[in-house]
């Protein structure tokens, strides 16, 4: 199997989860197994974590020029956020899942700006791949907030 086709397949499958758990929520389906909103919001934070891991994974075989340090620093910091998000979602569930909407944006912007330095050789159609990715997680993000706002 072609490397795209694999990455374009994990890609998209990773949004299996999201779809699934927003639409319990949208339409206020309970289930046995765990609580629809924890699911989303873990699931949002573990794929938030995953991508800045990403980051760093990267950033080890950086040039100096490329500033990897920095980018070693927020690689953490959306750990973090992702962690403090998850301690955050029984408190204040819209603040929980505007921050994890907003740590894939910032992500992303910040990939998009490191592009050619970290990820040297990849193909344009990642760059479309990922904002393509990234925009489907946001609009999860965005119904399940407006259904717990309704």
């Amino acid at each position: 199997m072609e490397i795209r086709t694999t990455i374009n397949t994990l890609g998209y499958a990773g949004l299996i989860p999201f779809s699934i758990t927003a639409g319990l929520i949208w339409f206020e389906i309970s289930t046995p197994i765990a609580d629809e909103l924890f699911a989303f919001a873990s699931y949002s934070a573990l794929i938030l974590s995953f991508l800045a891991g990403i980051l760093w994974g990267r950033s080890l075989g950086a040039r100096e020029e490329t500033k990897p340090v920095l980018t070693l620093i927020s690689s953490n910091a959306f750990v973090l956020l992702a962690w403090l998000c998850l301690l955050l979602l029984s408190h204040s569930p819209v603040m929980s899942l505007a921050l994890l909407a907003a740590g894939f944006v910032i992500l992303l912007t910040i990939e998009r700006g490191l592009l050619a330095e970290l990820f040297p050789g990849l193909h344009h159609y990642y760059k479309y791949f990922r904002f393509s990715l990234t925009a489907l997680v946001v609009a999860a993000h965005i119904l399940v907030l407006v259904a717990l706002t309704r």
